[in-house]
């Protein structure tokens, strides 16, 4: 015979493994220094910001804001389109950003290991930039 209160023990379980799974998934908006500045709050989790791209055009790129004294930098791997920053970085003014400056609001994954800060981008958009005649001052 059926337990009158088993169905709702069921239905009790499956609501808690959806919210567990939910929650994995909530998104946080932070900002580049809330990341660097608190990086075991934001370890495996999943974020939200906008921040400048900064590159040398051969070695990689990395993400950082003037006020913070640390970047983070960017893993290969996500579910990013890469398609319009490529663009910019590569074909527009010099390759990477020593004479442009360029932004882009991004969703990803933090990861934290010792002291990097690294971040895997399941989405970037909003990419803008800004050409300058001059050799621009990088952030650290």
């Amino acid at each position: 015979m059926l337990k009158p209160w088993l169905p709702y023990l069921i239905g009790l379980a499956f609501a808690t493994a959806a919210n567990v799974g939910f929650a994995s998934q909530v998104t946080v908006v932070a900002s580049i220094c809330d990341i660097v500045h608190s990086p075991e709050k934001y370890d495996d989790r999943r974020v939200s910001f906008r921040s400048h791209v900064e590159s040398d055009g051969v070695h990689g790129a990395y993400l950082a804001e003037p006020e913070c004294d640390k970047g983070i930098t960017l893993e290969s791997g996500g579910r990013a389109d890469w398609t319009d920053l490529n663009r910019i970085m590569d074909t527009i003014g010099t390759v990477g950003t020593a004479r442009k400056s360029v932004e882009a609001s991004w969703v990803g994954v933090v990861h934290v290991k010792g002291p990097v800060i690294s971040f895997s981008a399941d989405g970037i958009s909003d990419v803008t930039y800004k050409l300058s005649d001059g050799l621009r001052r990088r952030a650290k």
